[in-house]
């Protein structure tokens, strides 16, 4: 039986090119954070040339047609959720459904006039250099990137990279239709344009939805109060990144303080509670070579210290791909599944939500075609680990044995 045109532009839209929009840090523009790039940059132009460029215009038309865009591979192919999820985050925010709204959004040559969306990556400037991270993403890479990176530093003047210059203002004029709006970098939490911003968009706050990106390292910026600014706004969500706890947290996340760390935490717990009602956080996991078997660990470790309620999201790296569980062998993905659902079953505290995402996780190791990568994972962990004064074998001790390079 043939699918009518609503159900076939329900499996091929995806709202964010309808609304939203992406920058990395060097100003490059994307359909969305994990979607393949563009050689479009908000510095060549005015906010709206960029949002009507002739590639977001077919990417537009593309989906309206029924069809699902190459560039958009990583959920349509590998079975990422984030279409999913964004599709039902419009769909909440709007009170209308993702397709009805996709069409009313765009004219008949597939422009759009409002911008109510974006995602934002101020600068590289980052206190971290976590191990599946970048140079793009961090400063504090830079040095160790000239080693076990080379390739990725050769077009870099320097360490710091940064959108361009009067960024926050030239988006000024889509301000008051904004409704959702996510900062990442780098750390957020430590750039003069985030403040900037949040400033800027103070006047239409109680519209307004924020969710933050951040390694919580710090509640305060100068002479900011971070948690009472964000109480400003409609609602303010933190994404807190933790790729485990004592030492496997303080191995992957280098300049991760254990201690700090959960201080900060408790801190924002309690105030949430207390004081600042709009503000909420989750954890983020990223599941990678290194931690694959700690997750379940981790979960036991908030439970102990009463921070766990429905409030962990998990994701997994896919980039760079000597470190994604993905890429590994047969074998290897095969002890991972049944670690997982073996745990799935065992934990009746386990929310839907972990499931569901432990699910996709283990659903992406099914369809991920492994793909060769110029750096042999062994030796890169080995490098790194010089480099840092640092051993693998402490927390990650299968890596020696399990892992293989593609």
């Amino acid at each position: 039986m043939s699918m009518d045109r609503d159900d076939v532009l329900k499996e091929s839209i995806c709202i964010l090119p309808f609304l939203h929009l992406f920058v990395r840090t060097d100003g490059l523009v994307a359909p969305c954070c994990i979607s393949d790039g563009w050689d479009i940059s908000v510095n060549e132009g005015d906010i709206d040339d960029v949002i009507n460029h002739p590639k977001f215009l077919e990417l537009r038309k593309q989906m309206l047609n029924g069809e699902k865009p190459k560039v958009c591979d990583i959920c349509f192919k590998n079975g990422h959720g984030m279409r999913n999820d964004f599709n039902n985050l419009w769909e909440r925010i709007t009170g209308k459904n993702y397709v009805e709204l996709s069409q009313e959004l765009v004219d008949e040559n597939y422009n759009i006039s409002k911008l109510k969306s974006t995602d934002l990556r101020f600068s590289n400037l980052c206190n971290f250099s976590c191990r599946m991270c970048a140079p793009i993403y961090s400063t504090n890479w830079y040095e160790d990137a000239k080693i076990v990176y080379p390739n990725h530093v050769v077009n870099m003047d320097n360490k710091s990279i940064k959108i361009g210059d009067n960024f926050v203002q030239k988006l000024d004029k889509h301000t008051n239709n904004l409704n959702w709006v996510y900062l990442a970098g780098g750390e957020p939490l430590i750039m003069d344009e985030t403040f900037q911003y949040l400033n800027q968009l103070l006047p239409n706050a109680k519209e307004c939805e924020i969710v933050i990106n951040t390694n919580l390292s710090n509640l305060m910026y100068k002479k900011t109060d971070i948690l009472e600014l964000l109480s400003n706004f409609k609602n303010c969500h933190m994404v807190v990144s933790c790729d485990g706890y004592g030492e496997m947290g303080e191995y992957i996340r280098t300049g991760f303080s254990h201690e700090k760390f959960f201080a900060n935490v408790k801190k924002l717990r309690d105030l949430s509670k207390t004081k600042y009602h709009s503000i909420s956080f989750s954890f983020n996991f990223t599941i990678s070579i290194f931690n694959v078997f700690h997750f379940f660990d981790f979960i036991d470790y908030i439970k102990q210290e009463d921070l766990f309620f429905d409030n962990v999201m998990t994701q997994w790296v896919t980039y760079p791909y000597h470190l994604s569980v993905g890429n590994t062998s047969e074998e290897f993905k095969d002890k991972v599944r049944s670690f997982i659902t073996d745990n799935i079953a065992k934990d009746t505290t386990l929310t839907q939500k972990i499931k569901d995402d432990l699910n996709g996780f283990i659903n992406y190791l099914n369809v991920f075609e492994p793909t060769r990568t110029e750096h042999n994972t062994l030796d890169f962990v080995k490098k790194l680990d010089v480099l840092r004064n640092s051993d693998f074998r402490s927390v990650s001790p299968w890596i020696e044995n399990e892992i293989k390079s593609i």
